[in-house]
């Protein structure tokens, strides 16, 4: 396989583990803490700043989830109902890029891709149903945990952000780990996440910690290929919530 197909699919797995789910079908949203939270990256002490507000959508209840540090900017949009995607819109500076995402909401309509770059412009449509969105991983993968089941491997279909492709994955719960947070000790499911196919075995895993109850944030720990997608390796853990945090301006938001 070559370099450039396992630099895309490298950055793909981390975007979806940290930044779905056929296997969920409908879900409760009790289990998601909306609010702005800090997480530092171990090493250069860089912070990631993330938030979870619920909004009106174009007259959908959603919940808007942001990111926002040095090299990247994004909002995703899904519905608080199920957590299907509406819309996405990633701003990465480090590689100079914008990525948008408008997803179907009727049957037979397409999902539509755009990437635009300095030098480029790519648009896809997108026949795929039942898609997931990656930067929405963490949000789903509590919500099943909230529902009081046995944490179980979820299958899921997503678009790469970095060429439009739909790949299959798959989030892998692996153990248990208790993580110290606020002066306490929680714990949380380990999930590893993968593509679910052969090449998995020729990427790395990235790997997310979601608190097994509903608790302080959405996850306590990443670990895999930087936001960026070009650094090398990163390690995200929360180190504070701050309300006043303004994560993302409103003009990112698009229209149809």
């Amino acid at each position: 396989m070559g370099s450039k197909m396992r630099s895309g699919v490298w950055r793909f797995l981390m975007l979806a583990s940290v930044l779905m789910l056929s296997a969920f079908g409908t879900m409760a949203h009790a289990g998601v803490v909306s609010g702005s939270f800090v997480y530092v990256q171990e090493g250069d002490g860089s912070l990631v700043q993330y938030q979870v507000s619920p909004v009106d959508f174009k007259g959908v209840a959603a919940w808007r989830i942001s990111w926002d540090c040095a090299q990247l900017k994004a909002e995703h949009f899904v519905r608080r109902s199920d957590g299907s995607p509406l819309y996405v819109k990633r701003i990465n500076h480090a590689l100079k890029r914008t990525v948008e995402i408008i997803y179907s909401t009727k049957a037979g309509e397409p999902t539509i891709y755009r990437k635009r770059s300095q030098n480029e412009f790519l648009e896809r449509k997108i026949h795929a149903q039942a898609l997931r969105d990656i930067g929405a991983l963490p949000q789903l993968l509590l919500t099943g945990l909230s529902q009081d089941k046995t944490p179980a491997t979820i299958k899921f279909q997503a678009v790469n952000y970095d060429d439009g492709k739909v790949y299959d994955l798959k989030a892998e719960p692996t153990g248990f780990r208790r993580v110290a947070s606020d002066d306490k000790s929680i714990r949380c499911v380990i999930y590893d996440i993968k593509l679910d196919s052969w090449l998995s075995a020729l990427i790395g895993k990235t790997r997310l910690l979601v608190p097994e109850q509903q608790d302080s944030s959405n996850f306590l720990a990443y670990s895999g290929p930087a936001l960026d997608g070009v650094s090398d390796d990163w390690s995200l853990k929360l180190v504070g919530r701050d309300t006043k945090v303004a994560m993302v301006s409103s003009d990112l938001t698009g229209s149809r």
